[in-house]
């Protein structure tokens, strides 16, 4: 079955409701005309979780045992986009996801329990969920990769609001160092020689127009 999108999803569970809420009916209507599957990022509850451990034995914590908290904190992000509404199915093997799509739900990747069975690569600390949804992205042989985050689009300079880049390459993005994007992205991206599009998960609309192909808000990410 072919999947249309493959979506990382920069959402809050606990500020910004309204929004949160909004993007979860757009990606509902959306799922009736398309397949989509998602990828979730995990920032608030992975940073409650640290933020605790730091008061307590942070300083004693292990390397290794850092890095499974963290990702074991993605997963519980994603496991509790699926509790929201039933709509959302967590996928714990790759294999799931024809089920899912043909049952008129929407799957979403738990990615740290999937991605220890296949060991692509290093779970380190550093590698950020952005290389981890190119990667199933790839593999899934998506037709677009979408990540959604907290602003319109890459912006040249983050101070500069007019600065709106439509298009940038792997290159250049690289050599502006800090945006909305993870560097390390752009070396995946440049492995598999695909395109991502950055938009704002705010904006639901926008999001619903651009995979529909309408006039969108978005900026296109190029592989060298």
């Amino acid at each position: 079955m072919q999947i249309d999108s493959l979506i990382k999803v920069w959402g809050s569970l606990v500020e910004q409701s309204n929004n949160f809420n909004k993007l979860v009916e757009t990606l509902e209507d959306i799922s009736k005309k398309t397949n989509i599957v998602l990828t979730t990022w995990s920032k608030d509850i992975s940073d409650i979780i640290r933020d605790r451990l730091k008061e307590i034995i942070w300083e004693n914590l292990s390397l290794e045992n850092h890095i499974d908290i963290t990702w074991k904190s993605r997963d519980i992000m994603s496991q509790s986009f699926c509790d929201i509404n039933d709509k959302f199915t967590p996928v714990h093997t790759l294999e799931e996801i024809e089920t899912i799509l043909k049952k008129d739900r929407i799957p979403v990747i738990i990615q740290y329990e999937i991605l220890k069975k296949l060991q692509p690569f290093p779970l380190k600390r550093g590698l950020s969920t952005d290389t981890t949804s190119a990667y199933f992205f790839d593999l899934l042989k998506a037709e677009k990769f979408i990540k959604l985050t907290n602003v319109d689009w890459v912006y040249k300079d983050l101070n500069d609001k007019n600065s709106l880049l439509k298009e940038i390459t792997t290159k250049e993005l690289k050599i502006m160092g800090k945006t909305c994007i993870w560097v390390a992205l752009a070396d995946f991206l440049e492995k598999i020689n695909s395109i991502c599009y950055v938009l704002n998960w705010h904006n639901s609309e926008n999001l619903k127009s651009f995979l529909s192909w309408e006039k969108a808000i978005y900026t296109k990410v190029l592989s060298n």
